[in-house]
């Protein structure tokens, strides 16, 4: 089935992120996006699972154990590389605009038009976003932006720990793949990314976010998984918990302190 691109879609190029394999979930995307009339590009998933991951040469497993106290599974680093997946060929199509979608997700029927009410938002507020969140809540560092629909867009210094469903600016998707936290895998996509967006300040989210999960097994051993490794025990100490937490939340306090104070009263 052809299906026609609609604004805001016309602008924007949406990446489906699925392992092979997974076909169920690929129809479950497949049949909501389509019945949405938003076109998509499958990209497939890089399979971590059975990675070495000591072997991977971008790996920096002392700087994991210092971050989180603990050696990343091959899961995570498949999940990361993924992400960087996309946006790297979001630079080498120069496209301007990229919606990356975990398969797992699933788009309400106004999906397109809270899209181009962010997207509106977005051009009077801040032209030079680098991404938004779709589908997870943080209540830290925030800065109430608009209502959208029946959600409010917020300026997020410290994004929500989820990577289901981002739309990216291809100006955001350099500035992460230029960092050092794109470059060397030393933890989750998803924290990586806000440890970056903390010390930029371009970072939105929808809240109540979208996009929800269909709460599926995971695949690919990323978020759910990590998750729950940390609850069965592989926890952080308190020096590990410092140097992670301290200068995200540094960072966010001073980002959110100098807009605010940039922003008419």
């Amino acid at each position: 089935m052809t299906v026609h691109a609609q604004p805001p879609f016309d602008a924007i190029t949406t990446f489906v992120i699925n392992l092979d394999g997974s076909d169920e979930r690929l129809s479950l995307i497949t049949e909501n996006l389509t019945s949405l009339n938003i076109p998509f590009e499958r990209v497939p998933a890089v399979d971590g699972r059975r990675f070495d991951v000591h072997a991977l040469p971008e790996y920096n497993d002392r700087r994991a154990k210092t971050r989180y106290g603990r050696t990343l599974n091959g899961g995570e680093i498949g999940c990361f590389k993924s992400h960087i997946k996309c946006l790297q060929k979001m630079i080498d199509d120069d496209l301007p605009f990229a919606l990356i979608i975990e398969d797992d997700m699933q788009a309400p029927d106004d999906f397109s038009q809270v899209l181009q009410e962010c997207f509106d938002q977005l051009q009077t507020y801040d032209p030079n976003w680098h991404c938004v969140h779709f589908d997870a809540p943080s209540y830290r560092y925030m800065l109430r932006v608009n209502d959208i629909g029946s959600g409010t867009l917020f300026h997020s210094f410290f994004l929500p720990s989820n990577t289901g469903c981002i739309l990216w600016s291809q100006q955001g998707a350099r500035s992460f793949l230029g960092s050092y936290f794109a470059k060397v895998i030393s933890g989750p996509i998803d924290a990586e990314m806000r440890s970056h967006m903390t010390r930029t300040g371009k970072g939105y989210m929808i809240m109540p976010p979208p996009m929800t999960p269909r709460r599926l097994k995971s695949d690919i051993d990323s978020v759910t998984n990590r998750l729950s490794n940390v609850k069965n025990g592989r926890k952080s100490n308190a020096k590990t918990k410092i140097m992670r937490h301290f200068p995200d939340h540094f960072w966010s306090w001073v980002n959110m302190t100098i807009t605010r104070l940039k922003k008419p009263r």
